[in-house]
């Protein structure tokens, strides 16, 4: 049981860690493009 919690919680967090870092991905292109935009 313990082994199974284990394993949920290690899908849990790359999970997280895979939505984290498209968030980031996404941001940093809404950054470049307001960047262009303004001619930043």
């Amino acid at each position: 049981m313990n082994l199974l919690k284990l394993m949920n919680v290690k899908i849990c967090l790359i999970g997280k860690g895979i939505v984290g870092t498209s968030f980031l991905q996404l941001l940093n292109e809404k950054k470049q493009s307001f960047k262009q935009k303004f001619n930043l």
